[in-house]
């Protein structure tokens, strides 16, 4: 005890205690700064390598202190205690301070001996990687033979869609990004991580590609081979071009990653060129060839799953009775030899929707996305159908995944926008109006009316109007003037008089097929707008129409009136709408009202 105390009090006299107390305030202030820094971006664990440091310092401080006295005058050694010298005698201030640094000490070799934090789980979620896969070049293609690159690059961005941590583009932005100017720009522009571009050759049965993966911003290659082998290895080719491509954006992934493959090497070996060809001119100008192509790619080998998919959305020619039953038999005959074909479950999706069994229809759709939730082409129509059946929100929701997968789609941006106008959110449909119209600028219709109603939506009626002006030819020549008479009461007085005489072109067959669809729906908007609901009603009881035209103009925000119609509440019960509702959700304008509904 003796000793401790003459230990402590040489402690004092020469200022150990105090240069310690100075040491500890200094490395608190030091480590404040370092927290600061963590948060602005140092790497995790900064701050426990810090602390490390200032208590292996410390001991050394100790030391230090006792043989040397720093102060505003140097450094120089401590004298000893002469003889005749007493070692100053503690006070309160001292046994506190001493307390303190015992505490602060234990608490260092607490925190230190515990183990090292675990990072927040966000800093090991691994980054999702983008790919595109852009259409392969086709290289001395002769006639008898026809293109397969932009087909070889669906069947790997098809394979490529289902790794989990990869998403993968779909069929349109890759075309539009091959198109560009700058194509590096405009992919990262979208987000993509990484390209995978090549050239392919079919000549007499023997395929030649080579495949090149660029890693972007700067485009460069960190990847190729050249692949080559008769049609018959084909799939056994492309699964290769798969794995390689996963080993060096995804070290972790495998090929089989996901769901059940598309097709297994070895299969549709005998008619595989023919599927690609028939394949690739069905999706390109040549559609009567590409089916004929199809058709005797499953007479030669009826067990190939793949073609009977193709050959599925090849035979949806007119829409008619004919054209769904030769669809719908080839979808499931895919579906028989392979059931994770997303494609073949949304064509038989399409075609109960058509016919009105709108809970099959549901099912098959989910089914779909059940097999491949990133096929942007399900997602786009499974949000048409919602839109259709008035589950407004839902419909956003879909061909925004749809957006999401294929960004340059215009299918998909044209659905966003469409139920964006219903739901009345003028801002997404101004957006993705503008994107479908960029996008439809070499076509017949370039997309302005869905830029013209979102503008209406946001209140900008001279935009709107100066649109409608400019495009005058392409709808009825009273619907400038029935858009103003919502905001101008007096201009409605000869409006009835003028639709009725369109409706009469209508059911005389006096309009083309092109001016039938826009005058109808011309009809259908201004009656609901200025109260001509039994002229709206009229044309919306044509059965020609198809089952998206018969129910769509219901669910727009600004159609209550004609929901309250006798005819709407009839066509809901006996189309068997309001059993799928009452199994499957709401209308976002309808609910239940005991044993029947009421809509807004």
């Amino acid at each position: 005890m003796l000793i401790g105390m003459v230990l402590f009090r040489e402690l004092k006299r020469r200022k150990v205690l105090h240069t310690l107390s100075l040491y500890v305030v200094g490395c608190w202030v030091a480590l404040q700064v370092v927290e600061v820094l963590s948060e602005a971006g140092l790497p995790p664990g900064t701050m426990r390598k810090v602390l490390v440091a200032m208590s292996v310092g410390f001991p050394f401080v100790l030391i230090i202190s006792w043989f040397y006295d720093i102060s505003a005058n140097g450094v120089r050694r401590t004298s000893s205690l002469s003889p005749d010298q007493d070692s100053p005698a503690l006070n309160l201030g001292d046994y506190a301070l001493m307390a303190g640094l015992l505490v602060v000490v234990a608490l260092n070799f607490y925190v230190l001996s515990s183990p090292a934090p675990i990072p927040a789980a966000s800093e090991h979620v691994m980054e999702q990687r983008t790919l595109v896969v852009l259409p392969f070049d086709d290289i001395d293609v002769e006639s008898d033979e026809g293109p397969i690159g932009d087909v070889l690059a669906g069947e790997l961005r098809s394979e490529l869609a289902q790794v989990a941590g990869l998403k993968v583009l779909g069929p349109e932005t890759s075309r539009i990004i091959k198109a560009a100017g700058d194509k590096y720009a405009v992919a990262t522009e979208l987000g993509v991580t990484s390209i995978l571009t090549g050239d392919a050759h079919l000549k007499d049965g023997k395929l030649t590609f080579q495949a090149r993966l660029l890693q972007l911003p700067a485009g460069n290659t960190i990847w190729q081979s050249e692949y080559q082998d008769t049609t018959s290895g084909a799939v056994a080719l492309q699964k290769g071009v798969v794995q390689a491509v996963l080993e060096i954006i995804i070290p972790s992934a495998s090929a089989e990653t996901g769901h059940a493959p598309r097709i297994n090497a070895g299969e549709c070996r005998d008619m595989y060129d023919l599927y690609l060809r028939g394949k690739q001119l069905r999706e390109s100008n040549n559609w009567k060839r590409g089916l004929e192509l199809l058709q005797e790619a499953v007479r030669i080998d009826p067990n190939c799953a793949v073609a009977w998919e193709a050959l599925a959305t090849a035979s949806i020619v007119t829409w008619s009775k004919e054209d769904f039953a030769r669809a719908g038999a080839a979808a499931r005959r895919a579906l028989e030899l392979n059931e994770s074909l997303p494609t073949a479950w949304a064509v038989l999706a399409e075609i109960a929707e058509e016919e009105k069994r709108w809970s099959e229809a549901e099912k098959l759709f989910l089914r779909a996305l059940y097999v491949d939730p990133t096929n942007a082409h399900v997602n786009t129509f499974y949000g048409e159908t919602l839109l259709a059946r008035g589950r407004v929100r839902e419909a956003l929701h879909y061909s925004l995944e749809g957006y999401r997968y294929d960004p340059a789609s215009r299918s998909a941006n044209y659905h966003v926008a469409l139920a964006a106008t219903y739901l009345e959110d003028g801002e997404t449909a101004l957006k993705h109006a503008l994107i479908n119209a960029d996008l439809r600028k070499d076509s017949r219709y370039d997309g302005w009316g869905e830029i013209a109603d979102a503008y209406l939506i946001l209140g900008e009626v001279d935009k709107a109007l100066a649109m409608y002006a400019e495009h005058s030819e392409e709808f009825a020549d009273w619907y400038l003037q029935c858009i103003r008479a919502r905001m101008q009461p007096e201009l409605r007085e000869d409006l009835p008089a003028r639709m009725q005489a369109t409706v009469d072109q209508y059911k005389n067959g006096d309009l083309t097929e092109w001016e039938k669809m826009s005058h109808g729906w011309s009809i259908v908007r201004c009656g609901t707008w200025i109260g001509e609901v039994d002229m709206a009603i009229d044309l919306m009881a044509n059965e020609e129409l198809t089952t998206e035209q018969q129910f769509l103009p219901f669910f727009q925000a600004d159609s209550g009136i004609l929901r309250q119609t006798e005819f709407f509440r009839n066509k809901v019960v006996d189309s068997g709408l309001l059993d799928y509702w009452r199994k499957w959700g709401w209308s976002d304008y309808c609910r239940p009202d005991g044993d029947s509904f009421v809509c807004d």
